[in-house]
């Protein structure tokens, strides 16, 4: 029960409209805003880390939980622990579907940053091999991978621009030069989240939602020091911009 099933037919929901497919996505969404609680809207934004269906069992049932961050330590999903345990991700899944009052859902997210089940190089080492098609196909085994163990959300790729090599999360970015990183972790969202641009749509089954992170200036932290001042003023700053055809990196010069 990973992904949540269900009879979502015009008579098996007439009082919960909003969890019947046939009707259009618009509708649905303002019959469940409609009747969704202060209590039950704030309970969606409420994302625990490695949820659990005994500990959490009546906090789910009151829609007091959204999401819940899957995370297990320095193994990452490469072992089989309680932190990516299909039957752990089922129970509480089907807490939220069958037994709360509007069955929402929950998303499950995890950190599937070079590899779920099958381990890749780093981000950082697969920049080095400058190769687009590469990096979109370790994307595109990791989401299949991790849409069985029922995740549906990763946190990549990291697009953070580092031009110092102390800082500890330069392991997880796409190296220092904003076009690389760009093209890179475009071809990264695509194999994450499926690839429309070429015959047919291969968005849906085994596919996650991507999450490009993190705020611009992150990577540019004083002295390679995690969550320390960044003085944008007098380095260069790289964003990025969505675009068409994927994500676009921009520098801007110092003044």
């Amino acid at each position: 029960m990973t992904t949540p099933t269900g009879s979502t037919g015009p008579t098996a929901n007439a009082d919960r409209p909003w969890l019947r497919t046939d009707l259009p996505v618009e509708e649905r969404v303002e019959a469940l805003l409609a009747e969704m609680t202060l209590a039950e809207k704030v309970g969606q934004t409420h994302q625990s880390a490695n949820i659990d269906p005994i500990d959490d069992l009546e906090l789910v049932r009151r829609g007091g939980i959204g999401s819940s961050l899957l995370a297990s330590g320095a193994t990452a999903g490469n072992e089989r622990d309680a932190g990516v345990r299909v039957s752990t991700i089922d129970a509480v899944q089907r807490i939220a579907v069958e037994e709360s009052r509007l069955g929402i859902p929950l998303l499950f997210a995890r950190d599937v940053i070079h590899g779920h089940r099958t381990v890749f190089p780093i981000p950082l080492g697969l920049a080095a091999t400058w190769d687009e098609d590469l990096v979109f196909r370790t994307a595109r085994l990791a989401a299949a991978e991790a849409s069985l163990d029922g995740i549906a959300w990763t946190f990549a790729p990291m697009l953070d621009i580092s031009e110092e090599p102390r800082w500890g999360r330069v392991a997880e970015s796409l190296g220092e030069a904003p076009v690389l990183a760009g093209r890179l972790g475009a071809a990264m969202v695509r194999g994450f989240q499926g690839d429309d641009r070429g015959e047919g749509d291969s968005r849906g089954a085994g596919t996650v939602a991507a999450c490009a992170k993190h705020f611009v200036g992150y990577g540019l932290v004083a002295g390679g020091r995690d969550y320390r001042p960044s003085r944008l003023a007098r380095t260069p700053c790289a964003t990025f911009t969505c675009g068409r055809s994927g994500l676009r990196s921009r520098r801007a010069a110092p003044p």
